[in-house]
């Protein structure tokens, strides 16, 4: 194991098993069990979610995507004229991914557990202010998870078992109400509910 940064994170450790790259069919396989779906539904949520950047960047940290309207909510707007950069309303466009963490980093000056809370991590891209239903019982525990890809796993897995009407979703791969509980009202925007089918299909066939 190995430390990643040095900022503070009130004890959480922010390390990375080098030997661990991405889930295992294994893991695929037990997951796919606990929620009662196919493989190849969880495999269309991580390849929509990370197909690019992968559970991890590329300094061994996990996958993480700033959104500013939640530390904006979180923090009742306190920051939004003082640091417009990671406080306001929802992006138009997040920026480069090499430009998440800068943003962490900045927010977690002004509220820790709040930044925390305002990003979404991992491989299924869970964001940090469901750590409840991802089966941790606080954010910084949820953070300490997401270092290891068992973690993220484990959070995905719970948030899908918690919520009855994500799970049925998936089990019934109605892509639409799955990307409208998991991605948000928006999801249109981007077509989440598009991806994950067609991803769907190549998961089938991989």
């Amino acid at each position: 194991m190995r430390n990643l940064h040095n900022h503070s994170t009130s004890h959480v450790s922010m390390t990375f098993n080098a030997n661990e790259k991405g889930l295992t069919e294994d893991m695929y396989i037990s997951a796919a069990k606990a929620l009662s779906c196919e493989v190849a539904a969880i495999k269309a949520i991580v390849m929509t979610e990370t197909e690019i950047t992968g559970p991890f960047d590329n300094k061994g940290r996990p996958s993480i995507l700033y959104e500013r309207h939640y530390f904006s909510r979180l923090t009742k707007g306190k920051y939004d004229v003082s640091h417009p950069e990671v406080s306001g309303p929802r992006y138009v466009k997040y920026g480069r991914i090499s430009e998440q963490y800068t943003k962490l980093y900045k927010a977690m000056e002004l509220d820790k557990e709040a930044a925390w809370r305002s990003a979404s991590w991992g491989a299924f891209q869970i964001m940090g202010d469901n750590y409840p239903t991802a089966g941790f019982s606080s954010i910084g525990g949820f953070v300490e998870g997401m270092n290891t890809i068992s973690g993220q796993l484990y959070a995905f897995v719970n948030h899908v078992k918690n919520i009855p009407a994500l799970n049925n979703a998936i089990i019934n791969k109605n892509w639409s109400r799955f990307a409208r509980l998991y991605n948000g009202p928006a999801y249109k925007e981007k077509g989440y509910d598009v991806t994950m089918s067609n991803n769907y299909d190549r998961a089938l066939h991989r």
